[in-house]
């Protein structure tokens, strides 16, 4: 799956080599560029602001700034079509309206648009917010800088090897498209461009200067195809034969370097990126800062499909290891949703439909089908929590498949159809669709809900055992991983292409923090 394409793809025969391109300036200057920049010095990462995808670097969804269990609707703006998750600092709210080419500042207050700005193609996640920066890469091949301020362009650099085109999607956009989320790690911008290191040259990687745009690193990634792989003698096959189950190994498994259905390629795919305190991750592929290939795997969080990829099928899951399948007879869901007898013999790490995670714990949902606890839990789905991996830990390194159980700190029912997870201090927030599907009901009106054509559901839980705390009924389910909390708020962006904030009274004994000093109040 490291190596799949999705859609309807054309393919045609070998044409002659393309004669070398002039000269390509890749940067270019806008009219903010060089231009004192406000609140330049404002370090978004020690504030309670969301300021790029998934909260931080490492994507984990979650902070300590601490929000109202009950929680109430302060006001909604609609901005488009299809909307991506929100990012919010410095009092400003960004999101990008994906398939009309728009970044929109709104202000988080009241959601009053402040300023859009259109770039050359989609932008499928949301900008990073770096020192009065907007960062964000674009289909068109291009990463782009804006001021917060204004939305006023001060670079935008040509990711793209070649400005190509081809049609996706019934839009043009390069043949190396950059995904939105640009990722900021010790004040350096990281992006990729390109689908698949099998095509088109492969897929490139930058790290560039937020401030200037200036090229500081580049690392291309370019697979060869592989070849077919002969059947083994006669006699080895039979015997190999004797240990294969539908669904799990075939005499390839043995042979070939590809020892499992997924990771063990040489090849990648795109993604959005990832780091944590001196890696940078494109899925299974780690890098230092300066983007030089590590060969020792260490766990983060990636998705065996991809972490913007919403369409749930069976195959897809999150988890938070290293990405090596290496000794897994099958590395699909056969595994991670299998029937009980997988509970002992399986993977070890955390995975789930979706994820966060702090330091110390992982909280996350898995389906409920075929599980151990169906008889317990009549939902389709289960909320968790289980210790977080020791990246130091010399088992890190090892496979993510292990013959060993795995204990989990709490499992507890979600009435849902998990769309959005954060955690925010000691709460977690989940929304999505309700899960009402009748089977003996024949009108359809069930599947509408579950496949959020009608309401949406927000449930505020405990992280401490998955207790339920409050419902809100919304009026449509988000975006997938569409919310983010920041200031004492939380921010949804809605299937109908609206942003909505929703905050309460914050209510915590003062006492419980008297070692640390901090007194809580009502959220502004």
């Amino acid at each position: 799956m490291e190596a799949k394409l999705y859609g309807f793809w054309a393919l045609a025969s070998e044409k002659e080599p393309r004669t070398e391109a002039a000269v390509i300036e890749r940067l270019e200057k806008g009219p903010a560029f060089g231009q004192d920049i406000p609140n330049s010095s404002f370090l978004i990462h020690h504030s309670s602001d969301w300021p790029t995808y998934r909260h931080d670097p490492t994507r984990s969804g979650s902070t300590a700034a601490k929000v109202a269990s009950e929680l109430k609707p302060v006001w909604n703006t609609r901005v488009g079509g299809r909307v991506t998750a929100p990012v919010i600092a410095d009092g400003r709210l960004l999101v990008a309206d994906i398939d009309a080419h728009r970044i929109v500042c709104l202000d988080a207050d009241n959601g009053q648009e402040q300023w859009s700005f259109s770039t050359g193609g989609r932008i499928d996640s949301p900008p990073t917010v770096y020192r009065g920066l907007v960062l964000a890469g674009c289909a068109d091949g291009r990463v782009y800088c804006l001021r917060l301020s204004d939305g006023e362009l001060a670079w935008r650099f040509l990711a793209a090897p070649q400005e190509i085109n081809a049609v996706a999607f019934d839009q043009v956009e390069s043949l190396w498209p950059v995904h939105g989320s640009v990722l900021v790690k010790d004040a350096v911008a990281y992006a990729t461009a390109g689908r698949s290191s099998y095509l088109d040259g492969g897929i490139t990687l930058y790290a560039l200067d937020p401030a200037t745009g200036k090229l500081l690193y580049r690392t291309q990634l370019s697979s060869e195809h592989p070849g077919a792989t002969d059947p083994p003698p006669e006699e080895q096959r039979a015997a190999m034969e004797q240990t294969i189950t539908q669904n799990n190994t075939d005499y390839k498994t043995f042979t070939s370097a590809d020892r499992s259905d997924a990771f063990s390629m040489t090849g990648a795919r795109s993604d959005v990126l990832v780091a944590d305190a001196d890696s940078i991750y494109l899925r299974h592929l780690r890098f230092d800062g300066r983007l030089v290939a590590q060969e020792t795997p260490l766990p983060h969080l990636l998705s065996v499909s991809s972490l913007l990829d919403g369409a749930e099928n069976h195959r897809s899951h999150w988890l938070l290891g290293t990405g090596d399948f290496s000794r897994t007879p099958v590395a699909y869901s056969w595994i991670a949703y299998a029937a009980d007898k997988w509970r002992e013999k399986g993977l070890s790490v955390p995975f789930g439909l979706m994820m966060v995670f702090d330091d110390q714990t992982v909280w996350g949902v898995r389906r409920n089908h075929l599980m151990r606890w169906k008889k317990e839990y009549p939902n389709d789905y289960v909320l968790f929590a289980q210790e977080r991996p020791d990246r130091n830990d010399a088992a890190a390194s090892l496979p993510d498949f292990r013959a060993e159980g795995v204990q989990l700190k709490w499992t507890a029912p979600l009435p849902l159809r998990p769309r959005a997870m954060v955690r925010a201090d000691d709460c977690l927030l989940i929304a999505g669709m309700p899960d009402t599907i009748d089977p003996n009901d024949l009108s359809g009106a069930g599947n509408a809900a579950f496949e959020g054509l009608s309401e949406g559901l927000l449930l505020a839980v405990s992280c401490s055992d998955g207790k339920i705390l409050h419902r809100v009924q919304l009026e449509s389910p988000p975006v997938w991983d569409g919310m983010a909390v920041a200031a004492g708020r939380l921010y949804l962006v809605d299937r109908k292409g609206r942003v909505s904030c929703l905050a309460g009274e914050i209510r915590r004994p003062e006492q419980a923090h008297r070692s640390s000093g901090i007194r809580y109040g009502k959220s502004t």
